[in-house]
């Protein structure tokens, strides 16, 4: 009942202040439901006199040219200006083949493919049918017309973009190194783990984000979670946050901040008795200068992380005055701040991010951004934590770069630079960008907020700031591991139906037992040695991620005694267990001293160097033979399609290609029933060989399988097989359709694909285009040529990822933006 008088009160209040728009903001504030003219279009009514011409170009740019399959520059190019030239065009698989013979849809290639009658030549197109699409009459009509493409009735086309089809060589190309640049002007909603993280811990000892009963603001079905531009807030996530706002508010109307219990819920920089800032508690009528202090400091420090705007500032100090005067005596001040508190958290700029040109700069136009959104969109690039945002007295730790300066809050520095203007210096910007980025700490300042003692004392003491390490979570799309389920981890391994296999594998996944670290833990650690090792050293960061052996692994040997072991008889006290590692262990070992099965290891010393091991040479070879990442691009069970997962990733990542989604498949595609004999690659293959649509599936699964076969030396949850189905595990390919020429050819096992991978010069630049979307939150033009060409000379000069993305941040792509200024 409290929960709904509050949020009551609050709609109240809002609707007063905001009117519909349920948000607080003056005139100045951005619209963050601007999100441009309506994308759908209405065929209806637009083809006029063009007839069956404009439902065949319409056909044609809908269903091929934005199905990823012929989007770009992918041949034949069949948009509106591309259907003109198929006539003067051949079969680039079948040469001499016409495209298109106009009046002559049997002698024309594209019919022939669309109605099944091209043989062995290929798959029936569109991919993924296995009967011809209702519209074939209307194309064989069309073609027998005369194939004419002259339609003046129709609306402007709707082009999906899709980067993957934008041509790699015209775009790392740079005509003009001194040409101005800049970015589209626009409003970032903030994601699920800005929410978590914008305030401080709560007077109960939790982050608030970590207790919420719904996290509204996850980005799903996006490339990457900064993908927030256009989102906007409806009514069913605005509910899901009004749910939470009590608990993000409580700090702001606690008396006493600096004193309550226990200490990491204390803050700096909030109320100090000897600057007079507790008035707003202790006065019954507080002075005007009071109530400013108050409301800047909850949108400066608690919900804007900027200079609010003098609209944002008035219409909150206006709330405050007005619930000061409705309170029916002093002792519901702690009540009234709470309510203003839980407003401020619905205003606009408190849920969307502004990324615009300065407002003085003009209508329509381009310049660098204010120093406030410039110090947020750099802050952004490093942490989800904002720039400003309140630390808990009891941080920071002392190699965090913020503790000689924690009354700044995270990211202290750059809150300086903003104030003082020097952020829009591009050399304070990579040196701000090196200060936060990483270290060698067993302290640990990126994770010690978030981790317990016991769990912070098995991570390694290489650390990379949040923003870069979730890149690489991101971009490795491996988060999924800890919760993906697998039937009989262990099958086909050497560890195949030996007690407590299943039981180490879980662990990874949940850590229950043992405190140890998880297996995206274990992946991130690896990550961050592979990344800081190679800056210090001078290594190629891309080939070192491709190739490293040194793993960050779970220690089997944290709930043991170190005395040996054949039979429970030799055990004894607290350690009556004899584990699988011949050593007495308690009464969790048995879900511990199995952990780093997975990895082919028995003894993994609980010591901080101990959990880091090489791997063989034979065995593994970087993060796409890591058990992590196979895990999470594994299927559920062992003989399934796990090559499938793995071959897209390869191709859309590294190569940065586009697989046709499944939803324009509309065949059956089943695996063959399991059998002892079958392993998963013959299964594969099988279902496609049986298959009466099997060229149409191979249209998209030639684009994956070759790709993920060398990884069926591990089964689905990453252990190495022993014996796959009776027959030696077999990780041999033949690619032969990579864009990288050099690539096409047969490969032995995964060691010698990944360690070609690593070499390949298209797969780097394709590791800097997603670098660039991730840290720029949006997908690559070619406007962006220059500053990718920069990125990818500063990786190819140095080696450095750090390196890679001083030269993004550097760049007026960086810091300016276009567009109308609010």
């Amino acid at each position: 009942m409290i929960l709904i008088v509050v949020v009551l009160r609050a709609f109240i209040a809002i609707a007063l202040l905001g009117g519909c728009s349920g948000v607080i903001g003056g005139d100045d504030d951005p619209n963050p439901n601007d999100a441009g003219p309506d994308s759908g279009m209405d065929d209806a009514g637009y083809l006029g006199e063009c007839g069956e011409t404009g439902e065949a170009i319409l056909f044609f740019e809908n269903r091929c040219t934005n199905s990823a399959c012929h989007a770009g520059r992918q041949y034949p190019l069949l948009t509106r200006e591309g259907l003109a030239d198929l006539a003067t065009l051949e079969s680039m698989a079948v040469p001499g083949r016409r495209l298109i013979v106009p009046g002559d849809p049997e002698s024309s290639w594209l019919y022939i493919k669309m109605s099944d009658m091209q043989g062995d030549e290929g798959a029936m197109m569109p991919l993924g049918v296995s009967t011809p699409v209702a519209e074939l009459p209307l194309i064989e009509r069309w073609i027998r017309d005369g194939a004419r493409t002259e339609c003046d009735d129709l609306p402007p086309p709707l082009i999906l973009t899709d980067p993957n089809t934008l041509d790699p060589g015209e775009l790392f190309t740079c005509a003009d190194a001194t040409a101005p640049r800049s970015s589209p002007g626009r409003l970032r909603r903030i994601e699920r783990q800005e929410l978590t993280h914008a305030a401080v811990r709560s007077l109960n000892g939790t982050w608030w984000g970590s207790t919420m009963k719904d996290n509204p603001f996850d980005v799903g079905g996006l490339p990457y979670s900064t993908y927030t531009q256009g989102l906007s807030v409806d009514p069913a996530t605005l509910d899901l946050y009004l749910l939470n706002l009590p608990e993000a508010a409580s700090l702001w109307s606690a008396r006493d901040p600096v004193s309550v219990s226990p200490p990491a819920t204390r803050t700096r920089g909030l109320y100090d008795a000897d600057r007079g800032d507790r008035c707003i508690f202790e006065d019954a009528d507080p002075a005007p200068a009071c109530l400013d202090w108050w409301v800047d400091m909850i949108l400066t420090r608690g919900v804007l992380f900027r200079e609010p705007t003098s609209g944002e500032r008035s219409r909150l100090r206006a709330f405050l005055q007005e619930s000061l005067a409705a309170e029916a005596d002093f002792s519901e001040r702690q009540a009234t701040l709470h309510h203003v508190a839980q407003g401020a958290f619905l205003m606009s700029g408190t849920l969307f991010r502004s990324e615009l040109p300065e407002a003085d700069v003009g209508a329509m136009s381009t310049g660098a951004m204010s120093n406030s959104d410039l110090g947020l969109a750099l802050g952004h690039v490093l942490s989800t934590r904002p720039v400003g945002s309140l630390i808990p007295i009891s941080e920071p730790l002392p190699e965090d770069p913020d503790v000689a300066a924690p009354e700044l809050g995270r990211l202290g520095l750059i809150r300086q630079a903003v104030e003082d203007g020097t952020i829009q210096d591009p050399a304070v910007r990579r040196n701000l960008l090196r200060t936060y980025g990483s270290g060698v700490a067993f302290s640990r300042p990126d994770i010690a907020a978030d981790t317990d003692d016991r769990e912070l004392a098995t991570r390694g003491q290489y650390w990379l700031a949040p923003g870069f390490m979730r890149f690489f979570r991101e971009f490795f799309d491996y988060e999924g591991a800890n919760s993906v389920f697998k039937d009989t981890p262990g099958a086909t391994s050497a560890f195949d139906g030996a007690s407590r296999t299943t039981e180490g594998y879980t662990n990874n996944q949940h850590g229950y037992y043992g405190h140890e670290l998880r297996f995206v833990d274990q992946l991130d650690d690896t990550i961050a040695r592979a990344v800081v090792e190679s800056e210090m050293t001078g290594a190629d960061v891309f080939e070192t991620l491709m190739t490293t052996r040194m793993y960050r692994l779970p220690s089997t040997t944290v709930n043991t005694n170190g005395v040996s072991c054949t039979s429970e008889a030799d055990c004894g006290g607290d350690y009556a267990s004899c584990t699988a590692i011949g050593l007495c262990g308690s009464s969790i070992s048995g879900s511990t001293a199995t952990a780093a099965r997975v990895y082919e290891v028995d003894v993994v010393d609980d010591t901080p160097e101990g959990r880091w091991v090489t791997l063989p040479a034979g065995e593994r070879a970087g993060v796409l033979t890591h058990p992590v990442w196979l895990t999470a691009h594994g299927a559920n069970f062992e003989d399934d399609a796990s090559l499938v997962h793995r071959g897209k990733w390869i191709r859309e990542h590294l190569f940065c290609e586009t697989v046709p989604p499944l939803e324009l498949v509309m065949v059956e595609a089943q695996l063959v029933e399991s059998a002892p004999e079958l392993s998963a690659r013959i299964r594969v293959q099988r279902s496609i060989d049986e298959n009466p649509a099997g060229a149409t599936c191979m249209g998209c699964h030639a684009k994956m399988n070759t790709l993920g076969l060398p990884f069926e030396i591990y089964n689905h949850a990453g252990f190495l097989r022993a014996e796959d189905h009776g027959s030696p595990p077999d990780g041999s390919t033949v690619v032969d359709n990579l864009p990288d020429p050099a690539l096409n050819r047969s490969y032995a096992d995964p060691i010698e694909f990944v360690e070609a991978l690593a070499a390949s010069d298209y797969a780097r630049r394709s590791f800097v285009r997603h670098a660039f979307r991730y840290f720029m939150g949006r997908a690559e033009t070619l406007a962006d040529g220059c500053t990718l060409v920069e990125m990818e000379n500063a990786l190819d000069s140095t080696g450095s990822f750090f390196a890679m993305i001083d030269a993004l941040v550097s760049t007026e792509t960086f810091s300016h933006r276009e567009g109308a200024t609010p």
